[in-house]
């Protein structure tokens, strides 16, 4: 005769299961094959750093605080820089502003003394100013001898 799961065993299996959805879909989403870039990483960790931290205070995780914990701290140690804004980040910031997410994924931050919307617009438009200046000024007279 097979046992049969036991009744905290299934309930540690359902902790289980809703502490590691935010980070299995998190990392399903940013390993797809087709339309991923690089602007999508930032709102992707704030938006599973905010859903760790909802199951945090739900209470719905009893048996699974220790590993709750970890997660929540390894997440924020290892992306530190995207999370708290900080000027090494500008590339993820910039790349965020895509049409997709726009800005909705800086909400997350309004309780932080973090960067604000200007400054966050300063790096966008320095950056395409910078991109612009990069692309080689073509020669009108060639164009000219075309005609």
């Amino acid at each position: 005769m097979i046992p049969v799961f036991k009744e905290h065993e299934i309930s540690f299996l359902e902790e289980y299961i809703k502490l590691m959805q935010p980070l299995a879909e998190t990392l399903d989403f940013l390993q797809e094959e087709h339309n991923t870039y690089y602007g999508y990483l930032l709102p992707s960790l704030v938006s599973m750093k905010t859903k760790l931290q909802k199951l945090k205070i739900s209470g719905d995780i009893k048996q699974l605080t220790v590993p709750l914990e970890a997660i929540i701290k390894s997440v924020g140690q290892r992306f530190k820089e995207f999370l708290t804004l900080s000027p090494e980040s500008k590339t993820a910031v910039i790349g965020a502003v895509c049409p997709r997410f726009k800005m909705r994924w800086y909400n997350a931050f309004k309780d932080l003394n973090v960067t604000t919307y200007k400054e966050i617009q300063n790096w966008v438009v320095e950056y395409f100013i910078i991109q612009e200046n990069k692309i080689p000024n073509e020669n009108i007279q060639s164009k000219d001898l075309f005609f």
